[in-house]
């Protein structure tokens, strides 16, 4: 691959194209408890991209969350400033989700243990790297479950109890 400036120059050459990938993200839910529930919001921040191809990224790329069956992306498109070969930059705008209700709350009675999928990307021209994609498996659950829970059967008016 050769890139040549409109002077006819050569800008940059090399034996491989152009690759972004999404090396790391974090996802935090909006009640900050760290269980995920159907229906919660959830924010996507801290996107860690590298140029790992042989050429510059130019401007104009984008870092996308793409909705899935399981998790409704906000529309967004966070833009990348031009990344030079090897180069690593950390997106901190927030990208808004929300976790399918899957089931419905109203409809089920019994407990629900599911997972939601999220995809990112990173796209130039509109079209995606191949291998830019991270995907992430969030374990859902409503309601939440106590399973260990280490307390005195009894306390007095204002004790306090001792984990």
């Amino acid at each position: 691959c050769v890139l040549y400036a409109h002077s006819g120059a050569v800008v940059a050459a090399s034996g491989t194209r152009y690759n972004c990938v999404v090396a790391s993200y974090t996802v935090r839910g909006v009640l900050h408890d760290d269980v995920f529930e159907p229906d919660e919001e959830v924010v996507v921040s801290d996107v860690v991209v590298h140029n790992d191809g042989g050429l510059p990224l130019p401007a104009g790329a984008v870092v996308q969350f793409e909705s899935t069956a399981t998790v409704a992306f906000a529309p967004h498109a966070v833009p990348l400033p031009p990344l030079p070969v090897g180069g690593t930059h950390t997106c901190t705008t927030p990208i808004v989700a929300r976790l399918y209700d899957v089931p419905p709350a109203a409809e089920s009675d019994r407990a629900f243990r599911g997972a939601a999928t999220l995809d990112s990307g990173v796209r130039l021209l509109g079209r995606p790297f191949g291998d830019a994609v991270v995907g992430t498996q969030l374990a859902m659950r409503y309601p939440v479950e106590i399973t260990h829970c280490h307390a005195p059967a009894e306390l007095a008016v204002g004790e306090a109890g001792r984990a």
